[in-house]
């Protein structure tokens, strides 16, 4: 059996390699997209009705067998949601669009299950400490089992063609000099190459990040993570592979300064960061079609940032974004699953307390009527947004 291709990213660096191939002919990348982030301007609730085309819920049906807190990741295919849970039972829950429970994986053997994506109606399961992709149907049935490279130190990943797929790992993997390693495995054929980060080139990084991956947007798969105020592009085409600096933060009130390059202390970079008020990015990058989201620190408090890519201005940047139709904060878990679309859940008591104030709002008939078969223990409710 084949190993697949794998491209590890330990860290967001300009994409250095090796090869016994003849050099090919290199591509510029597109240039740098800056974006303006006004700490002065920011409020504490904003609603955004006038951004959104569409919004959807979706209550999670609660059985014996699914008991979900914490929802890490989630991902659609054509008639189907699934999601990850790693704080509980660790397992990939499937459930029809209505919210119906179709059915619970857990991993082959019981080995942890650190990341999974959906790809071509088939979900594939990363095992981090047993080094395996499991490929499973869309009735969730496994299909194979693919082998990665022993010497692989990951706990994310992402689908890029064919079967090419970028890893991530969120640990220092030199003591020397903080460089982190980048590797292309073509069959076990290795190019590598270790990096340097400099001002100029990573800015103010850090080191850890569980979900680094934006989901492909034309071709491209961002990567971020906190405290680095650039957004890298990793261009997957097949012919050519770019690194580069597809979005750079720019933060007027108390940017990060440059000596937080490189420290190998992330409590430490927080702390000092925090203490200083100092404003950096956080998480939650999305790159829809219309707009470009992101969630950042101010001072002590997180903030949602909403920017228009036609008009190239700031359309929300607020502690609480929020929909004024339902009188309904939306939540902080947003994650992109499409081009122009956002997928974030509540747990059911907060939609059961916001209920029993709202019970009289004809506008929210129904939200209220969803939550009319709610108690509070039962799983969360998915809200789904289109944006314009």
């Amino acid at each position: 059996m084949r190993t697949p291709i794998l491209v590890y990213l330990a860290l967001t660096a300009t994409l250095f390699s090796t090869s016994c191939k003849p050099e090919e002919e290199k591509i510029a990348p597109p240039d740098s997209i800056h974006i303006l982030v006004d700490s002065n301007s920011l409020v504490l609730h904003q609603d955004i009705d006038s951004n959104i085309a569409g919004i959807t819920f979706i209550p999670l049906q609660s059985t014996k067998d699914a008991i979900i807190g914490n929802i890490q990741k989630i991902a659609f295919t054509d008639r189907k949601i699934v999601l990850l849970e790693k704080d509980g039972q660790n397992a990939i829950y499937i459930f029809n669009d209505d919210g119906s429970l179709f059915k619970v994986l857990r991993s082959p053997g019981g080995n942890h299950i650190s990341d999974f994506i959906v790809q071509d109606h088939r979900i594939l399961l990363f095992l981090n400490i047993k080094k395996t992709i499991e490929f499973f149907n869309e009735a969730g049935e496994h299909v194979r089992t693919e082998q990665t490279n022993p010497d692989l130190l990951a706990n994310s990943f992402e689908h890029m063609h064919n079967q090419t797929y970028a890893f991530w790992n969120n640990t220092t993997l030199t003591k020397v000099g903080n460089y982190r390693l980048l590797t292309f495995d073509n069959y076990n054929e290795f190019r590598m190459g270790f990096l340097p980060f400099s001002y100029e080139t990573a800015k103010n990084i850090a080191s850890f990040n569980e979900a680094p991956f934006n989901r492909l947007s034309n071709g491209v798969l961002y990567v971020s993570q906190p405290l680095n105020d650039t957004i890298w592009g990793l261009d997957t085409k097949e012919d050519h592979m770019q690194f580069y600096p597809g979005y750079v933060l720019e933060f007027q009130k108390k940017p990060l300064p440059p000596n937080f390059v490189n420290q190998p202390s992330n409590y430490n970079m927080f702390k000092a960061a925090d203490d200083s008020n100092h404003s950096y990015y956080l998480k939650n990058f999305m790159d829809l079609d219309s707009l470009v989201a992101f969630k950042y620190v101010s001072g002590h408090s997180h903030y949602n940032f909403l920017w228009n890519k036609r008009s190239k201005k700031s359309m929300a940047n607020a502690e609480e974004l929020g929909v004024s139709k339902w009188d309904l904060t939306l939540p902080g878990n947003m994650q992109q699953v499409g081009k122009n679309t956002a997928v974030g859940y509540y747990h059911a008591y907060e939609l059961t307390a916001w209920a029993k104030s709202h019970k009289n709002l004809k506008t929210a008939a129904s939200l209220l009527a969803i939550c009319s078969h709610l108690s509070d223990l039962d799983n969360p409710v998915l809200i789904s947004i289109e944006y314009k």
